[in-house]
């Protein structure tokens, strides 16, 4: 039985609000350098429709990936995803967890940084910074997957909690 479920989306505004400023200046420069081709350089030009395209790329990218965060009775599974170029899947069972724990950080901390995260020795998933799930596997390795709706998986995992309190 699903207990939590949700799919994750890039939602950073100030990320939206540099790639539309760059896409805007890059249109501009190059309505510039197309209008007036006797002062510019054919490579001008081609730099001015290449800085188009790659805010355009960057834009795509922006909105393309996805955070699909599952949890049951017996495991999580989690997919990122930026369509159509990469796909990982994953399932941990709920046997190989040590420990796991839910973290919510504040406002304040989640701006600094842009969620740069620097920690090796962590997988992390997640569009939406450190609010989410650690996991402390009996490997040895860490898990934290990012959560969007953390009331639902606190939910979720004081359930299973109190079912294998009363198992």
């Amino acid at each position: 039985m699903k207990l939590h479920k949700e799919t994750q989306k890039y939602h950073r505004i100030e990320a939206f609000i540099l790639t539309a400023i760059f896409f805007i200046l890059s249109v501009a420069f190059f309505i510039k350098t197309a209008s007036h081709p006797e002062e510019y350089s054919t490579l001008m030009l081609l730099a001015g429709g290449g800085a188009i395209i790659l805010s355009l790329a960057v834009f795509y990218y922006l909105t393309a990936q996805r955070v699909d965060l599952s949890v049951s009775e017996s495991s999580i599974k989690y997919k990122y995803r930026v369509y159509p170029f990469l796909s990982e899947k994953r399932k941990i069972k709920w046997k190989d967890v040590e420990e796991a724990r839910i973290v919510e950080t504040s406002l304040g901390s989640s701006l600094s940084g842009f969620d740069v995260n620097f920690d090796m020795m962590e997988e992390k998933h997640s569009l939406n910074g450190t609010n989410g799930l650690a996991l402390h596997l009996k490997n040895g390795s860490h898990v934290f997957l990012g959560s969007q709706n953390l009331s639902s998986l606190r939910s979720a995992i004081s359930a299973l909690e109190q079912n294998k309190a009363v198992g």
